[in-house]
C-alpha cells in the first residue's frame, strides 16, 4: 500500500492526514476516525515493508508502553467481569497510534518530513476545524434553535474538542504568517465552546489562555500588561453574562449549585452535587479493590448503597456503570492502582516530557503545543471521563503520536546542530 503512496509522496499524504483529522473532527460525524484508521493501515504497511531499516530507540519503547498501558490496565477487571468488552473500547484506540508514531518519527529521522510543513498542517488544520465547528454551532443555535450545541456528539464532548482546537491553533500564533486568520480561528473555536455551555471547557479557557500567552510572550510580560489582560478578561466575562442569556443562566445555575453543596444538599445541586457523590462512590470502589478496581456491576451496587443511606437523594448517583464523571476517579474505581500507573504513563508523563523539551529549547513549538494540548486534556478530565469516548480517545492518542514524535525529533535535530 505504501508503495503506491510513495509515487505520490508519502510525506504529502501524512501532512494531508494531519490536516484532515483536525478539519473533520467536529464538522463531520466521525470522518476524522476514518482518516486515522487509513493512516494506521498505511503506517503498519510502511513498518512491515521497511522493518529491516527501522531501529527502535528507548523513547519508542516508552511510547509503546505508555499507549499499551491504558489497554493492559483493564485486562484483570475485564476477566473478572466476563460480561462486557466495554473496558477496552477506548484503550484499543491508543494501540492504533503506535504505528503512526513510529512512521512519523522514522520519516523525521530520515528527513522525509519537513518541520515547517508539519507546523502548517497542525496550525491550518486547527484553524479550519475551528471555523467548521463554529458553522455547526451557529446552525444549531440559529436554525435549529438548540439551547446547547452538540454537533455530531454530546455537548460536553463538543465543548472539550472545540476548546482543544482553539489552543492547538493559538500556540502557533506568534510565528504564524497569517496572524489574523489564526486569531479568527481561535475566536471561532472559543465561541463554539461557549455555545455548548460546557462548564469544564469554559472554565479551562482562561487557564489555558494565560499559560499559552505566558510561554509565547514571557520575555515581554510586564505588570501593566498583566493588569490590562486581567481587566480585558473580566470585561468580556461581564459582557457575556449580561448579554448572553444562556451563559447567564449557566453561571447562575453554577452559583446555585455551589451554594447547595456548601449547605450539604447534593440533591438540589443535581449536576455538581451528583459528581461529588459519584467521586465518593469511586473512592469506595477503590477501597473495595485497590489493586485492579471494581467491576461495573459492583460499582453500581456501591452507588445504590450510598444512595439508600443518603439524606439527600440525588439520582445522578445511580448512573449506569457508576460512571464517575472524572477521568481520574473513573480510572481509580475501574482499574485501581494499575489504572493510576497507566494514567501517569499516558497522561502525566507526556506533560512532563513536553515541558522538559520546551525548557531546553524555547523555539521547540511542537513541545509547547504538546504541553498546552495535554494540559487542556488534564483539566477537562477533572469533571468528565473524556478519554472513555471513542472519538476523543482516538484524537488524543493520534495527537500524542504526532506531537511527541515531532517535539522529540526537533529537539534531537537542534541539539545535534548546536554541538557541531
Amino acid at each position: 500500500m505504501t508503495t503506491l503512496i510513495k509515487k505520490n509522496r508519502l510525506s504529502n499524504y501524512i501532512y494531508s492526514s494531519i490536516f484532515l483529522v483536525l478539519i473533520l473532527l467536529l464538522s463531520t460525524p466521525n470522518f476524522s476516525v476514518v482518516i486515522v484508521l487509513i493512516l494506521f493501515i498505511v503506517s503498519l504497511s510502511y513498518l512491515i515493508e521497511n522493518r529491516q531499516s527501522i531501529t527502535l530507540i528507548k523513547a519508542d519503547y516508552l511510547f509503546i508502553i505508555a499507549c499499551a498501558s491504558y489497554f493492559l490496565a483493564f485486562i484483570p477487571i475485564a476477566i473478572i467481569d466476563g460480561s462486557t468488552l466495554r473496558y477496552f473500547d477506548a484503550p484499543s484506540r491508543f494501540l492504533l497510534s503506535i504505528p503512526i508514531y513510529l512512521l512519523i518519527r522514522n520519516m523525521l529521522v530520515n528527513q522525509k518530513l519537513n518541520f515547517n510543513a508539519l507546523n502548517k498542517a497542525i496550525e491550518y488544520g486547527a484553524i479550519t476545524g475551528s471555523m467548521g465547528a463554529l458553522v455547526i454551532a451557529l446552525y444549531q443555535v440559529i436554525i435549529e434553535g438548540r439551547p446547547r450545541v452538540d454537533g455530531f456528539l454530546y455537548s460536553i464532548n463538543f465543548g472539550y474538542l472545540a476548546c482543544s482546537l482553539a489552543f492547538l491553533g493559538l500556540v502557533f500564533y506568534k510565528g504564524s504568517s497569517h496572524k489574523l486568520i489564526n486569531l479568527l480561528g481561535f475566536s471561532a473555536a472559543i465561541i463554539a465552546t461557549m455555545l455548548t455551555l460546557t462548564r469544564g471547557a469554559i472554565f479551562a479557557i482562561p487557564v489555558l489562555l494565560i499559560m499559552t500567552l505566558f510561554f509565547l510572550y514571557r520575555e515581554i510580560i510586564t505588570a501593566k500588561k498583566v493588569l490590562l489582560f486581567a481587566v480585558s478578561i473580566s470585561f468580556i466575562s461581564m459582557l457575556s453574562y449580561q448579554f448572553i442569556p444562556t451563559f447567564k443562566q449557566r453561571i447562575d445555575y453554577t452559583t446555585f449549585e455551589f451554594k447547595q453543596i456548601i449547605q450539604g444538599d447534593t440533591a438540589k445541586s443535581r449536576s455538581s452535587g451528583g459528581r461529588i457523590l459519584l467521586w465518593g462512590s469511586a473512592v469506595e470502589a477503590f477501597k473495595s479493590s485497590p489493586l485492579i478496581g471494581e467491576t461495573y456491576h459492583n460499582r453500581e451496587i456501591i452507588s445504590q448503597r450510598i444512595y439508600d443511606h443518603s439524606k439527600y437523594k440525588n439520582r445522578v448517583l445511580l448512573a449506569p456503570r457508576a460512571h464517575a464523571h472524572s477521568q481520574y476517579f473513573e480510572i481509580l474505581a475501574c482499574a485501581g492502582l494499575l489504572g493510576i500507573f497507566a494514567l501517569f504513563l499516558y497522561l502525566m508523563a507526556p506533560l512532563v516530557y513536553y515541558y522538559y523539551l520546551f525548557s531546553k529549547n524555547k523555539n521547540n513549538i511542537f513541545a509547547l503545543c504538546g504541553f498546552i494540548f495535554t494540559t487542556g486534556i488534564c483539566i477537562f478530565g477533572l469533571t468528565e471521563v473524556l478519554l472513555a469516548g471513542n472519538l476523543i480517545s482516538l484524537y488524543y492518542a493520534f495527537m500524542q503520536a504526532l506531537l511527541i514524535a515531532t517535539a522529540m525529533s526537533y529537539h534531537a535535530l537542534t541539539t545535534q546542530k548546536s554541538s557541531q
